[in-house]
């Protein structure tokens, strides 16, 4: 089965699509505080501010990544078919395609996330286009009143973020630090579930990703800049952090521990019992 027919078969099949489904309405659903509180005051707000705030807020980063979990989380999506597709392409060939396919559905899964919060905020918003803030956002980063959390319950406490960056600029660091930390927890998934015939691979992927809110929650525990979870939200890169690595060094880290725990993956394959 070619990269295409894998990515058409798997992708929408029904339980992809009820794991898309569950991240949309579970991400739409913690923005809409958001949404609220911008219609109190009356202003309008920039289209891709919805997106960033969900991909850069703790508290919402669990529900936008856990749909993508569920997307693969029968990695390395072993069926009936695998025998003979193995037989006539080679074990190297198939695995590689399978990874491939968890890279190209962490992407599509992102973009289908950024574009439902894109919708959902020209529906439930004035909105505008261009490049710049807008007040409710800036309230929420620079002055962080206690009425949206309290009224709202939602905070979004990080002036570093916009005086830094514009919204084209954070939205794309965002989509992308967001999808690196989706593509390396799916390979942790296959690879796992490869040195264990499909046992523990989804199990410890959760544990990984919950280790990573443990690093950035115990103020007493380890740094937080080895929390590889706190690597995908750029709001950490302009917070202050005293010796918090780079935008840059993260990128080259996220694509090594990726490329390093895909050849782990394909070498354990060849020893996969089918």
């Amino acid at each position: 089965m070619s990269i295409k027919n894998t990515y058409i078969t798997k992708m929408f099949s029904f339980k992809s699509m009820a794991a898309v489904v569950f991240g949309i309405s579970i991400c739409l659903y913690d923005i809409y505080a958001y949404f609220a509180f911008a219609n109190y005051i009356s202003e309008p707000i920039q289209i891709f501010e919805a997106f960033i705030i969900i991909g850069n807020y703790s508290h919402f980063f669990l529900p936008f990544f856990l749909g993508n979990l569920f997307l693969i989380s029968d990695a390395p999506f072993i069926d009936e078919m695998c025998k003979y597709e193995i037989i006539r392409i080679g074990r190297q060939r198939w695995i590689t395609d399978k990874m491939i396919y968890i890279v190209l559905a962490s992407i599509s899964y992102s973009l289908v996330i950024f574009i439902s919060t894109v919708l959902c905020s020209f529906i439930c918003c004035p909105t505008y286009f261009f490049n710049n803030w807008s007040n409710a956002i800036l309230i929420l980063t620079e002055e962080q009143p206690l009425f949206a959390a309290n009224s709202f319950k939602f905070e979004f406490p990080y002036p570093g973020l916009t005086s830094n960056l514009s919204p084209l600029s954070a939205v794309g660091m965002t989509f992308v630090f967001c999808t690196f930390y989706s593509i390396f927890i799916g390979i942790i998934l296959l690879v796992f579930n490869i040195f264990w015939q499909n046992k523990y691979g989804f199990i410890i992927a959760s544990v990984i990703h919950i280790l990573g809110y443990a690093f950035i929650f115990t103020l007493d525990g380890p740094p937080l800049k080895y929390s590889i979870l706190s690597w995908a939200m750029i709001k950490n890169y302009f917070s202050g952090i005293k010796n918090y690595i780079s935008p840059l060094t993260s990128a080259l880290l996220f694509i090594t521990l990726i490329v390093i725990l895909a050849e782990l993956g394909r070498i354990a394959f060849n020893n996969y019992e089918l």
